[in-house]
């Protein structure tokens, strides 16, 4: 998760793409 939060602080828009991809994935499982 540090790894994530960093991503997030250096490039919130990779982070959001990052929540929709988990959410994407989340929903097809």
């Amino acid at each position: 998760h540090e790894s994530a939060v960093k991503v997030d602080l250096n490039r919130p828009v990779t982070g959001s793409l990052l929540k929709r991809i988990r959410n994407g994935k989340k929903a097809k499982s």
